[in-house]
C-alpha cells in the first residue's frame, strides 16, 4: 500500500491509526523552493496483519524475495522498541537491525514485550519460540499472557530438558559428550525449511540456578544453520547470543559454534 502526501498530518496519523504499524519505508521527492517535500508511505501487509486490523485479505503467491546484504535501520522502528519493559538496549537492537534484511527471516527464542517490534521488524517470516514449562515468567503462563496481548504474532511452544546447574554445565561444556540429546522434539517441523537470515537467543530462563538454561536453543540454532548453510551459496546467517556475560551462553555458544563472536 502506497500512501502519497504522507507528510500531511491526515495521512501520516491515519494510517498509523488505521493499519496498527510503522511503514515499511518512506520515500522522499526532492523540495522546491518555498514547498514542503512530498512524502509516500509504502506498507506492506501480510496475513498476520489481516487477524489484528480485521482487514478482508487476499493473497497470491509470495512476491519475490530480494538477497539483501545490507540494511539501512529503520529509526522510526528504533524509536518504537519498548525500553522501559525490555532487557536490550537500543545499541543492541540497532545492530540486530543492521543484520536483518527488509524481507528477511527473523527467528526469536523466547517471547516478550518487544516481540511485537521485533514482528514489524521485517516483512519476511517471524516466529517466537517459548518454553512449555508452566510457571510465570517461564513459559505457560507467561506464553498466555504475551500471546494475549499480540495474538497475531507466530509463536510455538517448545519443551526442553536440560536443568541449569552446575552438573549440567560440567556435562556439557566440559565433558566433551555427545550432544544429540539436546535436540528439541517439539521444534517445529514447518520451520526447519526456512532460511533464517538471523536469530536471536533469548531464551529459555537461564539465571540464579534456574530454568532449564539455554544449551538447547543454541545447539538448535547451530544445527539450524549448519543445515541451511549447506545450499545458501553467498548468503549468511547472523546469531545473537543474549546475556552472553553469563557462563552458559558464553562458553556453550564458543562450545558449540567453536568460534569467538
Amino acid at each position: 500500500v502506497f500512501v502519497d502526501d504522507y507528510e500531511r498530518s491526515v495521512e501520516r496519523d491515519f494510517s498509523h491509526h488505521v493499519f496498527g504499524k510503522e511503514p515499511y519505508e518512506v520515500l522522499k521527492r526532492n523540495a522546491r523552493e518555498g514547498v514542503t517535500a512530498n512524502e509516500q508511505a509504502h506498507f506492506i501487509f501480510r496475513e498476520k496483519d489481516c487477524i489484528v486490523t480485521g482487514m478482508n485479505c487476499f493473497f497470491g503467491s509470495n512476491r519475490s524475495r530480494e538477497n539483501r546484504s545490507t540494511h539501512t535501520t529503520n529509526v522510526a522502528s528504533l524509536n518504537t522498541f519498548p525500553t522501559e519493559r525490555a532487557q536490550m538496549g537500543l545499541n543492541q537492537v540497532e545492530t540486530i537491525l543492521t543484520a536483518l534484511p527488509k524481507d528477511g527471516n527473523l527467528l526469536v527464542w523466547g517471547l516478550g514485550h518487544d516481540s511485537a517490534f521485533w514482528d514489524n521488524a521485517t516483512s519476511g517470516r517471524v516466529v517466537f519460540l517459548e518454553d512449555d514449562f508452566p510457571q510465570k515468567k517461564d513459559g505457560t503462563l507467561w506464553y498466555d499472557e504475551i500471546m494475549g496481548q499480540y495474538p497475531h504474532l507466530e509463536s510455538y511452544k517448545v519443551h526442553y530438558t536440560t536443568k541449569n546447574n552446575e552438573e549440567t554445565y560440567r556435562k556439557l561444556v566440559g565433558g566433551g559428550g555427545s550432544q544429540k540429546h539436546l535436540k528439541l522434539e517439539s521444534f517445529p517441523d514447518s520451520l526447519r525449511g526456512v532460511f533464517w537470515d538471523v536469530v536471536i537467543v533469548d531464551a529459555p530462563l537461564g539465571c540464579c540456578n534456574a530454568g532449564p538454561g539455554r544449551y538447547q536453543s543454541i545447539y538448535m540454532t547451530q544445527q539450524l544453520v549448519t543445515h541451511q548453510m549447506k545450499d545458501a551459496v553467498g548468503r549468511q546467517t547472523h546469531v545473537f547470543v543474549d546475556d552472553y556475560e553469563r557462563s552458559v551462553e558464553r562458553d556453550f555458544s564458543y562450545h558449540v559454534f567453536g568460534k569467538e563472536p
